[in-house]
């Protein structure tokens, strides 16, 4: 570093960037440039600085500190510096880290500061100077030794276990506070069986289970730094889990209404649209299911009302869940409800057509599609789903639903375009339909040139009574629209609206 006027110079070896220029004049201005140098030469001097006037009146460069003291974390120490009595008052302080080197510097009236970059299970001592525009103080006497290492993780905050067939599902919450987990060790209670979860899994299943027996579960978090208190279970029992069969219900649902019972008694559920409004969802206070009815092709069929659950024939109807047992299976049933005595009668035991099951996974949750009779005749049916409940119990939710027919057709005609503003014309166009529910939403699709694909729109086309239906748009002025709407399989003719003249 060089000074102007005069050339006075100090030098700083890197990693520094600091060093202090002596021998100049109080009340002269100077400015100062700086060059960089190593093996292969020096650079070309920086841009001078701005100008600074030394003074006489410098304060007193701070005495040393008295004391450092040093708290140890994980990979880091917290440093915290005691002022020196005497000399002038100390701007800022600046510790080191021996060995290695590290630092961290803090500025008055703070005292402590974090040295980072440590390794865990190494010694360091610490120590510390004071500076201020007087000069930087002498250094302080060396800190007592710690040891950086890793903190101890706390205890799980919950326990949740899933009973299955001679097998148990362990899923543990994560406490607050405390190191990093590393892993979590599952120990079952008789018999000792074990089982791991390395983080960031938080489940495992213990496994070489006795059905019948009552079995608690403790976990214990653990890292480098150790092992936190053991989290326990509240006891469970495995067992076989039972075959779900359908459940006669004495007041089946209608369309768009429901029923869910556990053991024979009742429970309540919630059931909406799901989020795409073309399924629904049955939620209770322990589980959780979806539905959706789902032509041959996999396009989802679509609500009627937002309320009815529409299925196809041949077609397929899609479900997922959770809360139900582990290892169980949750069994899809669909029946016509036949009115007669104040109960719902069977025809005979074929009358009740069962459409598959599916497995529920380790915990507790099963997601499918079961396939639909290609021959289904149009009309009003339940759907009922039966699982079985995490103590083993039958749970049944049952859906009155309509079934259509899957040779349904669309027609969209051409409609009117006028001009809604300056800059925007509004395109209304009306259709009919054979073979759609009043009430069911269409999915209107469209595109603004001859090529590209359509995207999907979110306008709410409704069938209505007669069958017909009416579709609005805007669109910018003079632009092309072509478009179609879409119910199952079947889709609308392509329509193209030209540009206004």
């Amino acid at each position: 570093m060089t000074a102007s006027p005069g050339g006075a110079t100090c030098t700083v070896a890197a990693p520094g960037t600091d060093c202090i220029v002596t021998g100049l004049t109080n009340g002269t201005a100077y400015t100062f440039t700086v060059t960089a140098t190593n093996a292969a030469g020096s650079s070309d001097p920086s841009r001078a600085s701005v100008a600074v006037t030394p003074s006489g009146d410098l304060p007193e460069a701070p005495s040393a500190p008295s004391a450092v003291s040093a708290v140890a974390g994980d990979g880091e120490v917290t440093v915290t510096v005691t002022p020196g009595s005497g000399g002038g008052e100390a701007e800022a302080f600046r510790v080191v880290a021996a060995p290695g080197g590290a630092s961290c510097e803090i500025e008055a009236p703070d005292t402590s500061c974090v040295v980072g970059g440590l390794m865990n299970g190494t010694s360091y001592t610490f120590t510390a100077t004071a500076s201020n525009a007087g000069g930087t103080s002498p250094v302080s006497p060396v800190s007592a030794a710690v040891t950086p290492r890793v903190e101890a993780p706390a205890p799980p905050a919950a326990v949740r276990v899933l009973a299955g067939d001679g097998r148990a599902t362990v899923v543990v919450t994560p406490g607050e506070g405390g190191g990093e987990v590393d892993q979590y060790l599952v120990t079952a209670s008789p018999g000792n069986q074990l089982c791991v979860i390395t983080a960031p899994a938080v489940s495992c299943v213990v496994t070489g289970l006795t059905n019948g027996v009552a079995y608690e579960f403790s976990v214990r978090a653990s890292n480098a730094g150790g092992s936190a208190t053991d989290a326990p279970s509240a006891p469970v029992t495995p067992d076989m889990p039972i075959d779900p069969t359908p459940v006669p219900l004495v007041d089946p649902p209608a369309p768009g209404q429901s029923q869910a019972e556990e053991d024979g008694q009742p429970v309540q559920v919630e059931v909406a649209p799901d989020r795409a409004g073309t399924g629904l969802q049955v939620a209770s206070t322990s589980f959780t299911l979806d539905l959706v009815g789902e032509d041959n092709r996999g396009n989802a069929v679509g609500l009627q009302n937002d309320a009815v659950l529409l299925l196809v024939d041949d077609g397929r109807a899609r479900t997922s869940g959770t809360g139900f047992r582990p290892g169980s299976q949750a069994r899809l049933f669909l029946d016509v409800p036949v009115i007669g005595d104040g109960s719902m009668l069977r025809v005979n035991a074929a009358s009740t057509m069962d459409l598959g099951a599916l497995t529920v996974d380790d915990l507790g949750e099963f997601a499918g599609t079961v396939r639909l009779p290609a021959d289904l005749a149009p009309g009003e049916y339940v759907l009922q789903v039966v699982g079985v409940t995490q103590v083993n119990g039958e749970r049944a939710v049952s859906l009155g639903v309509r079934v259509v027919a899957n040779d349904v057709s669309i027609t969209l005609i051409k409609g009117k375009r006028t001009a809604d503003s300056r800059r925007l014309d509004r395109v209304r166009s009306t259709g009919t339909s054979v073979g759609i529910p009043a009430g069911t939403k269409l999915v209107p699709y469209f595109r603004f040139s001859k090529r590209g694909a359509f995207k999907q729109g979110k306008a709410s086309i409704i069938v209505q009574e007669d069958g017909t239906f009416r579709w609005t748009r805007k669109v910018r002025a003079k632009r092309p629209l072509i478009a179609y709407v879409t119910f199952a399989s079947a889709e609308s003719n392509t329509v193209r609206w030209a540009r206004i003249r």
